[in-house]
């Protein structure tokens, strides 16, 4: 029973250490990532017929687009034409800004692009973080921003993970502990085998969840909220000169008109392309400070915030520890508790 024990082991350590001396062979390598896929998060890319269909779906649109209608009913083609330029104004202008910011992110994406140093077929080599696979023999040294979640066979580092926990003190990994993805190291280096990669990391794991939070923006709740007032005010009316019109007999022909009437007067037409120029500007403003806006509601959602709750500081602050103030006693100056 010993002497299988030590034969096992004897296996063991002579196939750790091929694999350290060779690495994954490229056939394998490419046989994982046909496996596993890209070492990357995906995006979920909608087509611009369904981002066009978007702008013209919603309580605003929909109140905008039937009094469109009834104005083109009733004959008054320029009040018509106006509704629909501002509809298309609306759409187009929010469509742009969501390009522009689409290309910056494209164009950080390219050149934040990671490369990472990885051992096949014997032989050190720098690959696309992207093209990393689960078993795949890497180094990593301080500076580096790990590319997927790698497990350490030989060294030791100081790792930053503050993009996953909010912790802004360094926390120290050695041999057979797993380090995550999107962490950086601070100082140390190791040789490590790639644990998990793309959506199968921990990060990727975490926007998975991210993904199904899908709250509602403020702008919605505003506009929504005073469209559903309007509606009420208009159907109201509506329907009180419907029963007058019953009860008295006159002709349920003026209905038409009079829903033209309020529908004119009670939307707000230019409220939609209101919100979005103040956005667009305000974006726009952000931009020129090197902020990107990704949402072009984004702005307006920060600029309505009260109280912000968060677990934890690093995430959105410096990341640094530093004293803010010296409280000395029983006679002590504060130089002496600086010393």
């Amino acid at each position: 029973m010993g002497k299988e024990h030590k034969n096992g082991k004897l296996e063991s350590e002579s196939r750790k250490e091929e694999y350290l001396e060779n690495g994954l062979e490229t056939q394998e390598a490419q046989k994982r990532l046909v496996k596993y896929g890209y070492n990357e998060i995906p995006e979920k890319k909608e087509s611009f017929l369904r981002r066009l269909g978007k702008r013209f779906w919603g309580i605003i649109p929909w109140m905008l687009e039937a009094t469109a209608l009834v104005t083109w009913l009733l004959g008054k083609y320029p009040d018509t034409i106006v509704i629909v330029i501002l509809l298309l104004f609306n759409a187009t202008m929010a469509l742009w800004r969501e390009k522009r910011a689409r290309t910056a992110m494209a164009a950080l994406k390219q050149r934040l692009r990671i490369q990472s140093r990885v051992k096949r077929d014997g032989k050190w080599s720098t690959i696309p973080a992207r093209e990393l696979v689960p078993g795949d023999l890497v180094r990593v040294r301080a500076g580096d921003l790990l590319p997927a979640d790698i497990k350490l066979i030989d060294g030791s580092f100081g790792v930053d993970q503050s993009a996953l926990t909010g912790e802004s003190i360094i926390v120290e990994k050695s041999t057979g502990e797993v380090a995550y993805s999107g962490s950086s190291i601070k100082r140390g280096e190791a040789t490590a085998s790639v644990d998990a990669t793309g959506m199968k990391t921990y990060f990727g794991k975490t926007v998975s969840l991210l993904e199904l939070a899908k709250p509602k923006l403020h702008m919605e709740e505003v506009t929504v909220k005073v469209a559903r007032r309007l509606a009420t005010i208009v159907l109201a009316s509506l329907l009180v000169v419907f029963v007058y019109a019953l009860l008295t007999g006159f002709s349920l022909a003026v209905l038409l008109p009079l829903a033209g009437v309020l529908l004119v007067a009670s939307v707000p037409v230019a409220m939609p392309t209101m919100f979005t120029l103040n956005m667009t500007l305000a974006s726009s403003a952000l931009a020129k400070q090197g902020v990107l806006v990704t949402r072009l509601s984004a702005s307006e959602d920060a600029a309505t915030m009260d109280v912000l709750c968060a677990d934890k500081t690093g995430t959105i602050t410096m990341n640094k520890l530093f004293v803010e103030e010296e409280v000395p006693t029983d006679g002590f100056s504060e130089s002496d508790v600086l010393l």
